[in-house]
């Protein structure tokens, strides 16, 4: 996506007149698991200071970082960069926005956190009592490569907004109501958030920027539980037991009887019905075992996936289908993400004896 060239200019330019900048380490944990999920090949470490996802260190200068992004755009899509940050874990370890009590007190340590550490975006929030707006602004040296930053650090922030609505009693407050306007704007690209029936996507020539209802900011956060409403108190800081065998099995089956009635995403009522449990008791029991309930139902796609592979008198399109998936293509992401192979080629290597075309 970018040549050597943009990218060597862009890493002088900071080197040699934004000390600030060139000095500035980031915390790698998104970029790790980004690159676990993506499973690039082996010249993705050409340039940096490390040669494998074991040797990157918890900080990262932006060198590197802008190395490591520009290595990857060679063999990926960015849509890829954007997907893989949406697969992950509620806000991939970071402990403050975990741990805070709702969704606006999360935004506001997390836009703090980064403006304190001087990254290569910086985020502002505001609030006019009811509309809260974050703008997302990257350094002027980075050109280019800051509109990435922008929609990485978009993508982020929709996987936290998205796990704190979860559970969010005025969720229908949300729909249709939160407007992420972006600088990067490519149908394919943005269809990656279009799993968010409460969200709308807009092109700005000028800014990237997540604007929503001020009310949302009272959204509980779903990992904090036992305690009054601000004691951050979280199950997972609490406990290390997984959920129970008996509650892993009946979990699955509820999870896989959802996806046959939508075909398309679990509905958490639905599956807390079958339990007669509360919406609220679940999430916590997922969380004891560090999942979560999106994550579970990747899982039970890709089981249902590749016991359907096993048939060749299944096609991959119908495979897609019957796996939950509308798009074909966005199956085989998720399952190259998952099995780090196509389902054409895992089905040739699982089952060989298979002549299939």
């Amino acid at each position: 996506m970018f040549s050597q060239s943009e990218l060597q200019k862009t890493i002088s330019l900071v080197d040699k007149h934004h000390a600030g900048l060139a000095r500035t380490r980031l915390a790698a944990g998104i970029t790790r698991l980004m690159l676990l999920a993506l499973n690039p090949p082996n010249d993705v470490w050409n340039g940096t200071s490390f040669s494998s996802a074991s040797e990157l260190p918890s900080e990262i200068s932006v060198r590197d970082d802008l190395i490591l992004i520009a290595n990857l755009l060679k063999h990926r899509e960015l849509r890829d960069l954007v997907d893989a940050i949406l697969e992950m874990p509620r806000v991939s370890g970071d402990q403050i926005a975990m741990s805070a009590p709702n969704l606006g007190e999360a935004l506001k340590q997390v836009t703090e956190q980064a403006t304190d550490r001087n990254p290569p975006f910086r985020f502002s929030l505001d609030s006019d009592g009811r509309i809260v707006r974050i703008l997302i602004a990257s350094h002027d040296a980075l050109g280019d490569f800051g509109r990435i930053y922008e929609l990485l650090a978009q993508a982020v922030l929709f996987r936290l907004i998205e796990s704190f609505l979860e559970y969010a009693e005025n969720k229908a407050e949300a729909v249709g109501s939160i407007i992420f306007s972006c600088r990067i704007f490519d149908e394919e690209l943005i269809s990656s958030f279009s799993r968010a029936n409460w969200l709308r996507v807009e092109h700005s020539a000028h800014e990237t920027s997540i604007s929503l209802p001020a009310v949302l900011r009272a959204s509980p956060n779903p990992s904090v539980f036992d305690g009054p409403v601000g004691t951050g108190r979280s199950v997972t800081a609490e406990s290390d037991q997984a959920i129970n065998a008996e509650f892993d099995i009946e979990l699955k089956r509820a999870i896989d009887a959802s996806l046959q009635l939508e075909n398309r995403t679990v509905q958490l009522d639905e599956v807390a019905q079958q339990f007669g449990l509360s919406p609220r008791t679940v999430l916590r029991k997922i969380a004891e075992s560090g999942s979560t309930l999106r994550q579970i139902s990747i899982d039970r796609r890709m089981a249902r996936a590749c016991e359907l592979l096993g048939d060749p008198s299944i096609k991959v399109s119908d495979v897609s289908s019957a796996a939950g998936y509308s798009d074909p293509s966005s199956f085989v992401r998720a399952f190259k993400r998952k099995y780090g192979t196509s389902p054409h080629r895992w089905r040739r290597q699982v089952h060989p004896e298979m002549d299939i075309d």
